[in-house]
């Protein structure tokens, strides 16, 4: 899995400009026909700390982070390669960055 932070993530994250607004690009293949797949908690590993799942969502996987981490999974029109947006809670900011060649939800 290649994980894009910082200038990289933002980049993906304000890809094109559609009707005004700033969308999600597939970062396999930069196309703008992206669809969200699925939205869950990354399980962090602080027993304390991390939350089994946020509301509104199921576990989905684990993250080396101490804390939970919000996953929203997208699927491209164009590439078979799911891709995920995660904000990941650190020391009282909100990190965010982007994972490619991620998992599909489990069944």
């Amino acid at each position: 899995m290649k994980v894009h932070s910082g200038k990289q993530a933002v980049s993906l994250l304000s890809g094109h400009i559609l009707v005004g607004e700033a969308n999600v690009i597939c970062p396999n293949c930069r196309s703008d026909y992206t669809h969200v797949h699925h939205v869950g908690t990354l399980v962090g590993t602080d027993q304390r700390e991390a939350v089994a799942a946020y509301e509104g969502t199921d576990p989905s996987g684990a993250t080396p982070q101490r804390r939970s981490a919000v996953e929203i999974v997208f699927s491209c029109e164009n590439c078979p390669e799911y891709f995920a947006l995660v904000i990941q809670q650190s020391k009282g900011n909100n990190l965010v960055e982007v994972h490619q060649n991620v998992h599909t939800r489990p069944e």
